[in-house]
């Protein structure tokens, strides 16, 4: 579907960010845009003994460990354990190598006081560690699906930013409900931006979205393919309904010569890396 190249002023309705991967967001009213991805954003991830990162799909209740930010410290918390506080001053101390997917990323240990803290909370006897993305790291985003462009991102799943749209979360709970299975709500998805004002699923296409100012522009990549973690409370903790929703997803949003669920879009940021974005912001399609 080709969508009208004419302006459409399209509203930002949230914005958030999660500082260690898989763990709890933080709802934003602004913030900053940076080519990486917002501030903070996936700036730790957890690496298991052998310097794999682990998420959700393997540690649902991962979910469950809220994650704060001051000026000070990236604070963990959780209903077990006293709160971990972390110094956010970047830390001296040997640069490791961590597996994301298929990418090797370079980072920084939090120390054993972090590990004692994860594996305590997640309840396992495997040594945890609380890794930060290395000072002057980069880890560019792949090519294939970009036009003639470059980005890079820190320890999100591969791409800087994810934009959701809430025309696509209300059609897909109509028909969990017409299906006699609970709606979701969109925390579930984990987006960094959502949006409002597009048809429902218009966001499998690529476009760029720019603010009605011209202060920055977004350019839409890569459909989402949606995982297990969809299934899981993102306050709980707890896999809510395992086969829902991506069972349904998949009937309602199929994607030509593509199998599985897909959700939202992976994204870059297109021009210029220090412009703020706000809640309530408008922004008007792009054909490109």
């Amino acid at each position: 579907m080709k969508l009208k190249s004419e302006d459409k002023t399209i509203l930002v309705t949230g914005l958030f960010i999660y500082p260690v991967k898989s763990l709890q967001g933080i709802a934003l009213s602004h913030s900053v845009l940076q080519r990486s991805g917002l501030p903070f954003d996936r700036h730790w991830v957890i690496g298991d003994e052998n310097f794999q990162f682990i998420s959700q799909r393997r540690y649902p209740a991962m979910a469950g460990i809220e994650t704060a930010l001051d000026e000070n410290f990236l604070t963990l918390k959780h209903k077990t354990c006293s709160p971990l506080l972390i110094p956010l001053p970047h830390k001296t101390g040997p640069v490791l190598k961590v597996k994301i997917w298929d990418d090797t990323c370079l980072a920084i240990d939090e120390g054993t006081e972090a590990s004692a803290w994860l594996s305590a909370v997640l309840q396992t006897d495997q040594a945890l560690h609380l890794l930060r993305f290395a000072p002057a790291a980069l880890r560019p985003v792949t090519s294939t699906w970009l036009h003639n462009e470059s980005a890079e991102t820190q320890f999100a799943d591969a791409f800087p930013y994810l934009v959701t749209v809430e025309e696509s979360l209300h059609k897909l709970n109509e028909r969990l409900v017409e299906n006699g299975s609970a709606a979701v709500p969109m925390t579930r998805f984990r987006p960094n931006i959502v949006i409002r004002g597009l048809p429902a699923f218009s966001e499998n296409n690529s476009f760029d979205l720019e603010e009605i100012s011209g202060r920055f522009r977004l350019g839409l990549r890569k459909p989402c393919q949606r995982c297990v973690i969809t299934t899981v409370d993102q306050v709980s903790g707890v896999v809510a309904e395992p086969k829902e929703p991506l069972r349904t997803l998949t009937a309602v949003n199929p994607l030509s010569g593509q199998n599985g669920a897909f959700f939202g879009q992976n994204t870059i940021l297109i021009h210029p890396a220090t412009s703020g974005i706000r809640v309530g912001d408008g922004m008007t399609l792009k054909n490109n």
